[in-house]
């Protein structure tokens, strides 16, 4: 069957490999038709996971895909239904992956759109997060990253009644979309560059009571988070960090008596589930998400756009069908 696999950094080539033998009680065969990049895919593309040697396993690196099962053993799942599924060890750049029943669900009948319920997977991250938040009603948050989870946590912030909400991001793309989806405020700006103003004088207002990291790979963007909550309040930590191991300034999160709450995976059945019945409710709000298209077999420009945040790119989706 046709793969896609990562040989060397930003270098991503066709293949010809077995289709995968189902051996696991629980597990499913899927056959991909949607799939789109995450941005904690990008440091595999890019040579910047030290811990993996290249090439990598065909199918890596791409864990949020849609398909059609095609042999279960699994009592969720027959062949024909139509799932989210996250695929086993990222391997999605398959024509036919495995996954497990316990991290797949069904796509609900009224979303017949598989390439939009693909957003079922970052937006279930998104709900687990905000969940351990409490009530947020009328509460001041920033959120810093406009990228995908940082606008998911927008619109979901706003649908849950959150007070001002502000977005900053030095990408004017994502700050328009930021503001369509609900910020009253979108700053084309980092957080850095947000506090510096605010310190001398130039822009000023409340401290936030909540503050989503919604960007990772960064290892300033915790502070600058914990530097924009008011004392007493919230930091939510949704990006993930590279390097490992962080310098903390634990004296102002000290001194603020701050509360950091780090979010990740979630119980993947009831959110993911929750997920998809959001998306085909709200199909006309999220859809504007995916700005790019592109067959499979083009992969590699997608990973690229999205690593240069370049073409006003939120979401790239990816079409499988094309391998039909």
């Amino acid at each position: 069957m046709r793969a896609l696999q990562i040989v060397g950094p930003e270098t991503v080539v066709e293949v010809d490999v077995p289709e995968p033998r189902l051996e696991r009680e629980g597990g499913l065969l899927v056959q991909l038709q949607h799939a789109m990049v995450c941005g904690t895919d990008l440091p595999f593309y890019a040579g910047e996971q030290t811990e993996l040697d290249y090439p990598l396993a065909p199918g890596m690196f791409i864990h949020e895909c849609t398909g059609i099962v095609v042999e279960s053993r699994s009592s969720r799942f027959v062949p024909g239904d139509r799932v989210v599924a996250l695929p086993r060890d990222d391997r999605g750049l398959c024509r036919i992956f495995e996954a497990v029943g316990k991290e797949a669900v069904h796509i609900p009948e009224d979303l017949g759109d598989m390439e939009l319920a693909v957003l079922a997977q970052p937006l279930s991250t998104v709900l687990f997060a905000l969940d351990k938040l409490g009530d947020v009603r009328g509460l001041r948050v920033d959120i810093v990253g406009g990228g995908p989870i940082g606008l998911l946590a927008c619109w979901e912030l706003r649908r849950r009644g959150a007070g001002f909400l502000r977005v900053m991001d030095p990408v004017g793309g994502r700050c328009l979309m930021a503001e369509r989806l609900g910020a009253d405020r979108a700053i084309r700006a980092t957080a850095a560059q947000v506090l510096a103003m605010e310190r001398s004088g130039l822009s000023a207002g409340p401290a936030a009571d909540i503050c989503v990291e919604a960007v990772g790979h960064r290892e300033t963007a915790l502070n600058d988070a914990v530097a924009l909550t008011a004392k007493g309040g919230t930091v939510l930590a949704l990006g993930v960090p590279e390097p490992s191991a962080y310098a903390f300034d634990y004296e102002t999160f000290f001194r603020k008596n701050l509360r950091l709450v780090a979010s990740i995976t979630p119980p993947w059945v009831p959110y993911l589930t929750r997920a998809a019945e959001l998306v085909g409710r709200h199909a006309e709000e999220l859809g504007p998400l995916i700005t790019h298209r592109l067959p499979v077999q083009r992969v590699q420009e997608a990973y690229r756009l999205a690593k240069d945040r370049s073409d006003g790119v939120c979401k790239v989706a990816l079409d499988a069908r094309t391998w039909e």
